[in-house]
């Protein structure tokens, strides 16, 4: 709502904005820069992460305001209806059945990764689209034919969203190598150096292609704060994601992305592959998937695919058309299986049913109904296939892959078995949902029309409706998006502000003095909780839709100018308390010497700590066995200032749920 739907409902009004101008005579006018979005940002390298560079999003432009959510909607259809089209051009050139081309499209589509991804975040549904075209081009390209269709897709991808570009291609150069080892002998296929120079030039010119968006927006992810920031790497990830990865290969879900969801007829495949290794033919999609199944075990792989950032498996698109590639390729060589062979896949479902009902973890409803699926197709498939009924075989195998979607979409979407539709507001009401019940909305039907921001206390980050600014053209503090200026990032580090999203901010925390020096004017509340207001807001300006709008008397502008300045190294030094105090007083200059004196007020004291029952403090350690224990920081009671907490050189370390149980309590328990 705050990011996507957001952004496709701005593409349009900034591009009418465009025409308007064209056509009233005032020339090609392209704004490149908006206060209203964070602190201030470049408009292109903010949003074509959403919605600016992808070509089926134009049609906002031509979408009224009020028909937005409709298009929106509509065209997250139109784009998993696009992956099955381009899956099936791609299988159709490989000489793969129609049938089970179209079984193969349907496990590709509507994989858990489109169902529960693509619908949450369109933008991720791009690489499903383009990027069997991309390998489609690659072949043709191997196959020394016409080079024009990898360039172009390869071109699309790269304007569309920077970050897909990256993984498709790292999973583009994973595809070609495999595919030339095994083209070379097979085909006339040219040299190993003259075929990855022909690749480089085609993808420097896909890149000149789209360089008008690729190269803003490339230049604006890497120096955004999201990537250089430290993240951990692991060397495994933990059990119960391995556990849960294999369940939910049938059958969806997994943790750090791993959404697969591949039904039976994938699983059948991937056993029919491994049944399969004599035919030379097939070895490369056992290497292929056996490559990205280990990245798909190791936090690395996550890492790296993620852009060096913290680890995610946002790649697995890549391996839901590897594995439906593998569903399109195996259902007819399995029609050639001996009994001995059938034997053996039936055992190897057996031993698979019986891995997931081992765990408790995995012995749920969802997998069990999975399972129950797989038992009908695989024993259905085996009777059709010894039978020699190759339509009963064709038909047995398109009706189970659709009933196995509808059951995975039903375990996915259904009220009654996920609160994943909690996440999404009412068909109809998302314009109303982000704009008229938003803390932008009631600061706009202020008096005031002079340029200042906003910021919001004691309301939720989803109540705030974080970038609502933008449609509304008020510029406000609450900022949620993906690409976010590395020097404002660098302001909310050295301010001390806390924000567990490093893209996604919230308020200033009521210190009033950040909200002057940013040129907050009005600070929303929830109504009747003047609790939450900093010094300097006591007027009421306004109250509607549940919220209080409080104005400041010490706001300044948004722009103002001062004669004084101290250096990055004495500035360096304060607290943050005193920092914010230094630059109400004046400027931090790189490389000068101070001309300011500046005059602090904070002082500084330890608190005497009291804890309650469920909480220990053994020297420098801090316990806590009971959650709902307080630990209670005793001040000193002043009342004529603003009081913050600071804990400096804290680590955390979890403990197990066995060390916080007695050994007489752990041996009563049930096992």
């Amino acid at each position: 709502l705050v990011q996507a739907y957001n952004s496709f409902v701005y593409l349009g009004k900034y591009g009418r904005e465009i025409i308007r101008n064209l056509l009233s005579g005032k020339g090609l006018q392209i704004p490149t820069w908006n206060l209203n979005i964070g602190y201030g940002q470049d408009i292109l390298t903010t949003m074509s992460f959403y919605a600016f560079g992808e070509p089926l999003n134009l049609v906002s432009i031509v979408t009224p305001t009020r028909y937005a959510e409709w298009m929106y909607n509509f065209l997250i259809l139109v784009r998993l209806y696009l992956s099955g089209i381009t899956f099936s051009l791609y299988c159709r050139y490989r000489k793969q059945t129609g049938i089970y081309t179209l079984a193969g499209a349907l496990v590709y589509t509507f994989c858990h990764y489109a169902v529960e991804i693509g619908t949450l975040h369109p933008q991720f549904l791009i690489p499903m689209v383009l990027f069997p075209l991309m390998c489609l081009g690659a072949e043709k390209v191997l196959q020394e034919e016409r080079h024009i269709l990898f360039i172009l897709s390869c071109a699309v991808m790269a304007l569309s969203n920077f970050y897909q570009f990256y993984i498709a291609c790292m999973l583009i150069i994973l595809y070609v190598l495999i595919r030339y080892a095994t083209i070379r002998r097979t085909a006339a296929s040219g040299s190993f150096p003259r075929t990855v120079l022909l690749f480089l030039r085609d993808g420097v010119l896909a890149v000149g292609i789209a360089a008008v968006l690729f190269l803003p927006s490339a230049m604006a992810i890497l120096g955004a704060s999201r990537v250089g920031a430290d993240n951990a790497v692991p060397l495994l990830y933990e059990r119960d994601y391995y556990l849960n990865l294999i369940g939910s290969f049938i059958s969806g879900g997994g943790k750090y992305y791993a959404h697969l969801g591949y039904c039976a007829v994938g699983l059948l495949s991937v056993f029919a592959l491994f049944l399969s290794l004599k035919e030379r033919k097939l070895r490369p999609l056992a290497a292929a998937f056996f490559i990205m199944v280990l990245m798909l075990s190791l936090p690395f792989a996550g890492h790296v695919m993620n852009g060096f950032g913290y680890v995610v498996n946002r790649w697995v698109w890549g391996l839901s058309f590897l594995t439906a590639c593998l569903t399109a390729v195996m259902l007819p060589e399995m029609l050639q299986f001996d009994k001995e062979k059938w034997k053996k896949l039936l055992i190897m479902v057996c031993c698979y049913t019986a891995l997931l009902m081992m765990a408790e973890q995995t012995r749920t409803e969802k997998n069990l109904a999975a399972l129950i699926l797989l038992g009908m197709t695989a024993l259905g498939l085996a009777l059709a296939a010894q039978a020699g009924k190759r339509r009963l075989y064709a038909g047995c195998v398109f009706l189970l892959t659709v009933l196995m979607i509808n059951q995975n979409a039903y375990y996915t979407l259904d009220p009654g078995k996920t609160d994943r539709l909690s996440r999404h507001v009412d068909l109809g009401t998302a314009y109303e949902q982000l704009i008229e019940t938003s803390p932008a909305y009631a600061v706009k039907q202020c008096s005031d029309k002079g340029l200042y921001r906003y910021d919001t206390a004691g309301i939720s980050p989803g109540d705030a409706k974080r970038n609502a600014g933008l449609l509304l053209g008020q510029p406000g503090i609450p900022f949620y998006f993906s690409t976010v200026n590395a020097q404002v990032s660098d302001f909310i580090r050295v301010a001390g502000l806390n924000y567990d999203m490093e893209q996604s901010f919230h308020n200033l925390n009521r210190r009033s003095m950040l909200e002057m020096l940013l040129g907050v004017r009005y600070l929303v509340i929830p109504e009747g909780e003047q609790i939450y207001l900093p010094y300097g807001f006591k007027e009421t300006a306004l109250e509607t839709g549940g919220f209080e709008v409080h104005r400041s008397s010490l706001a300044l502008p948004m722009a103002f100018v001062t004669d004084r300045y101290i250096s990055r190294e004495t500035f360096d030094a304060l607290t943050y308390a005193q920092r914010q105090e230094a630059l109400v007083q004046a400027v931090v200059l790189e490389d000068v010497r101070d001309t300011a004196q500046l005059s602090l007020t904070e002082t500084t004291y330890v608190p005497e700590m009291e804890a309650e029952e469920g909480i220990e403090i053994d020297g420098g350690q801090i316990i806590v066995r009971d959650t709902s224990a307080r630990l209670i920081l005793k001040t000193k009671g002043q009342t004529d200032g603003e009081m913050y907490v600071q804990l400096e050189n804290v680590s955390y370390s979890g403990l197990s749920p066995r060390q916080c149980i007695s050994d007489e309590t752990w041996e009563s328990m049930p096992r």
